[in-house]
């Protein structure tokens, strides 16, 4: 049966069949209707076949290794836009525009963003959503370990500031430690 005849032979079933008409509504409400059963079915399904579906996704990620990457390559610009509208709900542009405003730098930090392997991370108010700045990824680290709060950060910093070496004192220790070193290896 050609493709046209088909086409026109399903339009006619429908016609005739008057449960036909309405299938994607159908669909839908037993869904709805049966959604419970539907969800523990489908649990049961990938439990029961975990082993198969690991190997298998396993042989086709090999069989088909060269092309993902070949389609990587090809759609790389789209691929970016896609990930951070998805992953910070803003466009490449308005991350462009960012980091541009940013010169191109680290927020905290202010190193490039050429001497990183990853681009920077979108830094954002998790009370709000409201997005702040670009950081690296070890300044974006730090914030969120410190769950934004400035008490924390101004504790580290009066830690390090408190244990911080100046002038001669970090020599005089440097010099001691590496004597020490010396006398444990000679031993």
């Amino acid at each position: 049966m050609k493709s046209r005849n088909r086409k026109e032979y399903y339009k006619q079933y429908a016609i005739t069949h008057p449960r036909h008409r309405n299938r994607k509504k159908y669909h839908e409400q037993y869904y709805c209707d049966n959604k419970e059963e539907i969800d523990e079915k489908q649990k049961q399904y990938v439990n029961d076949h975990k082993t198969e579906r690991k190997k298998y996704k396993k042989q086709y990620d090999e069989k088909n290794k060269e092309q993902r990457k070949k389609y990587s390559v090809e759609n790389e610009k789209m691929l970016r836009d896609h990930l951070i509208k998805k992953k910070y709900g803003i466009t490449a542009e308005q991350y462009d525009t960012q980091l541009n405003k940013q010169e191109g730098k680290c927020e905290i930090c202010h190193r490039p963003q050429e001497d990183f392997k990853k681009r920077f991370c979108v830094d954002h108010d998790h009370t709000t959503g409201e997005i702040r700045g670009l950081l690296c990824f070890k300044c974006n680290l730090v914030l969120g370990h410190a769950n934004d709060d400035t008490n924390i950060l101004s504790g580290a910093i009066q830690y390090v500031e408190k244990y911080k070496y100046h002038g001669n004192k970090t020599e005089d220790k440097e010099s001691s430690t590496s004597q020490e070193l010396e006398k444990h290896i000679i031993r």
